[in-house]
């Protein structure tokens, strides 16, 4: 992993500015995502690719993965 992507994960690890940059950018800056309702998840995820002979284990490992949940009436 590059110098680059280290500082970027560091910066987006902080609660508001993971919110403010979502905000921003998918509600055009409201208040939507709530920095104290997000909670860090285990940003490895695995999968099996299926092609009807050979099976495939693949892993990914995104580099932040956070969980929220929003009232959809307030967007």
């Amino acid at each position: 992993m590059g110098v680059q992507d280290i500082v970027t994960k560091d910066y987006m690890k902080n609660e508001q500015r993971f919110a403010d940059a979502f905000n921003y950018y998918l509600f055009q800056g409201n208040q939507i995502v709530q920095a104290e309702k997000l909670k860090e998840a285990d940003p490895v995820e695995f999968g099996i690719i299926l092609d009807g002979q050979d099976n495939e284990a693949v892993q990914k490992i995104r580099d932040v993965l956070k969980i929220i949940s929003i009232n959809p009436a307030i967007i």
